[in-house]
């Protein structure tokens, strides 16, 4: 009896070790790697926003066309400033030059990003130079022919 008790008891052990460690599978050539253990359920995460989460890094817009740079501050969650025109001798009409704030700064979503957009260089205005003999003449300062041939005209 006792011989039969512990082969009994042997089963029932071997049962519940196959039940726990490789699942209720009747395939015997199943591996430990390959068992169903069932995962405990995880809390769902409570959303909480932090000041890192609220902040950007802001976009090189440096050298892009004004429409270019307005969708790019758009999409990345600013919003469009202050837009400022300047003459510059480096970058062609229609770029940007610069903006605040710089490149790859940490800031806030919806913050207003400033851009100063280039009018190329400045055309300087040419005034026509006029020679020394023709300004005397123009004052009546010439070399004293003009008034030579008024006089003779006049007698």
């Amino acid at each position: 009896m006792l011989t039969i008790g512990l082969i009994i008891l042997a089963i029932i052990i071997c049962i519940f070790w196959k039940f726990i460690f490789k699942g209720p599978s009747t395939d015997t050539n199943a591996t430990v790697a390959e068992t169903n253990v069932p995962e405990e359920p995880k809390e769902p995460e409570e959303s909480v926003t932090s000041p890192a989460d609220e902040n950007k890094l802001v976009p090189s817009l440096i050298g892009k066309t004004q429409d270019i740079a307005e969708s790019t501050i758009v999409d990345n969650g600013f919003l469009l400033g202050n837009i400022t025109n300047e003459y510059s001798d480096n970058v062609p009409k229609g770029l940007i030059i610069s903006q605040s704030p710089t490149v790859d700064t940490s800031y806030e979503k919806n913050g207003k990003i400033d851009l100063v957009v280039s009018q190329g260089q400045k055309v300087a205005q040419v005034v026509p130079q006029i020679s020394g003999n023709e300004k005397a003449k123009e004052n009546g300062n010439g070399n004293g022919k003009e008034k030579d041939k008024k006089v003779k005209n006049n007698k």
